[in-house]
């Protein structure tokens, strides 16, 4: 009963667990991370990455940021801002599912999916859906989130959403991280 539960979360479980665990319990650090254009223009693309000193050298914790090529990636706030929020959202789904089918909880509530789409209208999660669909280069091989309100008002979430999204042209990456004072040599995504 409660394995399907954490059987249909268990992709975003993964995906938290990793930062949470080296956080709380690793003492690791979050750092920041841009990406803009070196021609020019004002196109960005902002995010952080979950680092600590491995083997002597201050990196990203690759239990958290898979490598893509040679080097090692971050999180977009772009694409982690929308995934988070879809999450939330089916992650509640899921759990009224379980609680309806399962054990047999009557909900009288209005649809959650009406309701969230009336405080999206009233502006809670514009600045988000308005957001540049600028990722990190790794992230637009990834299954994007997207997040729309339908024209009888509903919140409409897909993931993996059918946007298909050409990568921009950002090329210089900047870092701001503080070393330990002890750690000499340094890892930095996308580099």
């Amino acid at each position: 009963m409660v394995a399907d539960l954490f059987n249909n979360i268990s992709e975003y479980k993964k995906y938290i667990d990793g930062s949470v665990n080296e956080l709380k319990h690793n003492n690791a650090c979050l750092c920041c991370v841009a990406f803009y254009s070196s021609k020019g223009g004002n196109e960005h693309c902002l995010g952080y990455f979950v680092a600590n000193v491995v083997n002597g050298a201050f990196e990203p914790i690759e239990k958290v940021h898979a490598k893509f090529g040679n080097t090692y990636t971050a999180f977009s706030y772009r694409r982690d801002l929308t995934y988070n929020l879809f999450n939330v959202y089916y992650l509640s789904e899921e759990i009224m599912r379980f609680l309806r089918e399962k054990i047999g909880v009557d909900f009288n509530t209005l649809k959650a999916s009406t309701v969230i789409a009336s405080a999206i209208k009233k502006g809670l999660f514009i600045d988000l859906m308005a957001m540049p669909r600028i990722y990190f280069p790794d992230e637009y091989l990834k299954p994007i989130p997207s997040i729309s309100i339908t024209d009888d008002n509903k919140l409409k979430l897909e993931y993996p959403s059918m946007l298909t999204i050409k990568p921009n042209k950002l090329d210089r990456v900047v870092v701001n991280h503080s070393g330990d004072g002890h750690t000499q040599e340094f890892k930095i995504p996308y580099m």
